[in-house]
């Protein structure tokens, strides 16, 4: 059998501290598959409905409140994943 890629191990390592996090602003991550060479790798997220970011701000009416509610938002996410380690 192949030895897994050095990037796949890390990311097995970090996955499996990510799985253990839940916060509102950030996304849960269910699971990493690394099958076969055929199959390739997976990683399983939980399922957020919507636009992304770069298309709420590009398409999205200016509004500096919304937009700072979504930077406060992503700041309580960061912090979180931080104060993790």
């Amino acid at each position: 059998a192949r030895a897994p890629p050095r990037h796949s191990v890390m990311v097995k390592k970090s996955v499996k501290r990510f799985k253990k996090m839940d916060h509102v602003n950030v996304v849960r991550i269910h699971d990493f598959l690394d099958t076969d060479e055929e199959m390739g790798t997976c990683m399983v997220m939980e399922y957020v409905d919507g636009a992304n970011l770069k298309w709420y701000l590009m398409n999205r009416p200016y509004n500096l409140q919304e937009r700072l509610l979504i930077c406060v938002q992503i700041c309580n996410g960061l912090q979180y994943l931080h104060d993790q380690d």
